[in-house]
């Protein structure tokens, strides 16, 4: 087996758990209320910027798949430091991505529900 290089198995280890760590606390702080509406971080859909109480709804709904998408992307760094050829490493590293690409998109849709239902909550 030809391992991939040291260097782009740390490089891609990386990122992946850096972006990981980074999505388990934007999840964790944006369904806290930490992070508000805002056009950087979050679930940013139509549904729930329309207001607070459906970013605060969507978010606090979604948490758990969010937390989800980053654990998913925290292990597939870890994995990406095993001793894999090209082909494995590349194998890895798709897979996180159409996994966490999921996730996220499970986690959207969770989010947009729970946003409409905040926002026909509200009074006018």
């Amino acid at each position: 087996m030809d391992d991939a290089p040291l260097a782009i198995r740390i490089i891609l280890a990386a990122i992946l758990i850096v972006g990981g760590i980074i999505m388990v606390w934007i999840a964790s702080a944006a369904a806290s209320g930490r992070i508000g509406r805002n056009s950087s971080a979050g679930i940013r859909i139509p549904e729930t910027l329309a207001s607070d109480a459906a970013w605060s709804a969507g978010h606090v709904r979604a948490r758990a798949l969010s937390v989800t998408g980053g654990v998913l992307t925290i292990i597939g760094g870890i994995a990406c430091l095993f001793p894999l050829g090209s082909t494995g490493l590349g194998c890895v590293v798709l897979a996180v991505v159409v996994a966490v690409l999921i996730v996220m998109m499970m986690a959207a849709r969770v989010a947009r529900v729970a946003a409409r239902a905040a926002d026909t909550e509200r009074p006018s």
